[in-house]
């Protein structure tokens, strides 16, 4: 058995399942601004959203690069502005 449990037996072995490194802290601002017309009926919101204004690339995981053979941590993608026209009746 490797620590993992036995593929044979279907089982996994989850006792050391939090034993491992974390990933680093996570840090990131988002500002959304939307702006509200009033109609009869209904409602128009339009907006601007940003996400991860600081532009920190935060690690969103790790994985196994079979080629290197090597973990290697996956990024965000930094900065996501957005915009947006909603209808609300």
């Amino acid at each position: 058995m490797n620590g993992r449990g036995s593929v044979r037996e279907g089982q996994l072995n989850f006792t050391r399942l939090n034993e491992g490194e974390r990933l680093p802290a996570l840090f990131a601002i988002d500002v959304r601004i939307d702006r509200r017309w009033s109609f009869s009926g209904l409602q128009l919101v339009t907006y601007i959203d940003i996400q991860n204004i600081n532009g920190r690339k935060n690690v969103s995981g790790i994985r196994w690069d079979f080629v290197a053979r090597e973990a290697v941590q996956n990024s965000s993608i930094g900065v996501l502005p957005s915009i947006g026209v909603n209808v609300e009746f």
